[in-house]
């Protein structure tokens, strides 16, 4: 809809009333709204996200589960951290190696 209202040469704050009127408070803050125009602006003609650059998305693959679990067994008293900082991934990743992967 902020593409739409773009097209139609509707200013970011006229289309943030009318995603207002229309979604209440539901609806994307001013601030979001004057981002995506600056993106239309700037030439952005899709909606999809963009690729970035970094580390992967999940983290949750069979290699860290493999290490995981090698870990674990070498060293039963190593702590969450260490393995995080070891592996670098999140605390959330190896929360879900640890419990939702059979050992």
């Amino acid at each position: 809809m902020i593409f739409y209202d773009f097209m139609r040469k509707l200013s970011p704050k006229e289309s943030h009333i009318q995603l207002q009127d229309t979604f209440g408070e539901k609806s994307p803050s001013l601030a979001t709204v004057y981002n995506w125009y600056g993106e239309f602006n700037r030439g952005r003609k899709t909606l999809s996200d963009e690729m970035r650059s970094g580390r992967p998305a999940d983290a949750v693959n069979p290699e860290n589960i493999q290490k995981v679990k090698k870990i674990i067994k070498n060293e039963r008293r190593i702590i969450i951290d260490e393995i995080m900082s070891y592996l670098d991934i999140s605390r959330g990743s190896l929360h879900a190696i640890l419990h939702e992967h059979s050992w």
